[in-house]
């Protein structure tokens, strides 16, 4: 999946989220390519069953769906705004 989302491996991923997240905290900026593959890995851990919670997500998570559906639009809309 990770390669799939534009990252070389897992490792990479993980090694690279962190420096986007840092960078975020720090400049609350990130590059285009880094923000679409964060918003693109959210959006697949959010709704897939394969690969994310999907139905497990209340287990997981403790969100129902409505709530999860809001928190997944905020993320998304709090993105875009990074984006311009």
């Amino acid at each position: 999946m990770a390669v799939f989302i534009g990252f070389t491996d897992a490792s990479d991923m993980v090694k690279r989220c962190y420096g986007i997240a840092d960078r975020v905290r720090r400049d609350g900026r990130i590059e285009d390519a880094d923000l679409k593959r964060g918003q693109l890995a959210c959006e697949i851990l959010f709704s897939s069953d394969i690969y994310g919670s999907g139905l497990d997500r209340v287990a997981t998570t403790g969100l129902d769906d409505a709530d999860a559906i809001g928190l997944l639009r905020r993320i998304q809309v709090k993105m875009l705004n990074l984006r311009y």
